[in-house]
């Protein structure tokens, strides 16, 4: 009897706590896609170790000229961005284009309409700065949501009547398909510079739909999917990861 009762009540409670953290993260996910904007950083090269680093807040306004430019993925933080970007650009200076999380299913909402809809606020955003720069001496490194974002921006900037013409475009776990991507990126003007997947990486293979003429990609994956998101200080253990990742063997460059 009492027991029961004290059962269903907490069975209720937790499925309700379960169904409201859902409703605002959808909720959260498509006000990101709509309105959301980057903070831009410029990041200096490290001296000695990427601790001391020096991380500038700009505004997009003085991004011009010839710039290196790093858009992250879900669930970065300004550090984890940071040093997804050092990684990516094997320690040089760059700008990063920081893409704001609101949470990991909100940020997963927010690359699906992205990738439906072919545009986001992020993505708008994004093309407002590439047509400010000079493409011709400039570079574009897009990692996992980030890729979906320089994809829509790209998309944005041609459409427009912009030019990416000469701009290098790179991408690592990309949450694209590698195919459109390309497309895009050739529409826009731009130069294909090189594509990274990992085989166990279900960000690329799942999300991205590159494992489709590749089943196998698929099983592997979502083996390799408790390891995704792996913490602050056992990255290396992420196929999604870049150079420190223990399954960098498996990636391939396209």
């Amino acid at each position: 009897g009492t027991s029961d009762a004290l059962r269903a009540g907490l069975r209720g409670a937790v499925t309700g706590a379960a169904v409201a953290y859902t409703v605002s993260q959808v909720v959260a996910g498509v006000d990101a896609w709509r309105h959301d904007t980057h903070q831009f950083y410029r990041v200096g090269a490290p001296t000695g170790n990427y601790a001391r680093q020096s991380v500038t807040r700009i505004t997009r306004f003085e991004i011009e000229g010839s710039v290196r430019i790093f858009e992250n993925g879900i669930l970065n933080d300004l550090e984890r961005a940071v040093t997804h970007g050092l990684n990516h650009y094997d320690g040089r200076s760059f700008i990063l284009a920081h893409n704001p999380t609101r949470g990991g299913f909100a940020d997963i909402i927010e690359t699906a309409l992205g990738k439906l809809t072919g545009t986001s606020s992020l993505g708008r955003d994004l093309a407002g700065v590439l047509g400010r720069i000079d493409p011709a001496t400039s570079s574009l490194y897009l990692h996992s949501q980030g890729a979906q974002i320089g994809m829509n921006a790209l998309k944005i900037l041609a459409e427009s009547g912009g030019s990416a013409c000469g701009l290098e475009v790179f991408g690592y776990g990309g949450a694209t398909h590698l195919t459109t991507s390309k497309a895009i990126a050739s529409s826009a003007g731009a130069t294909w510079a090189g594509w990274t997947m990992n085989a166990l990486d279900a960000v690329p293979n799942i999300v991205g739909l590159n494992a489709i003429f590749a089943p196998h990609r698929f099983l592997t994956s979502l083996l390799a999917s408790p390891l995704l998101l792996a913490p602050t200080g056992l990255e290396h253990l992420s196929p999604h990861t870049w150079q420190n990742s223990m399954w960098r063997a498996f990636n391939r460059t396209y």
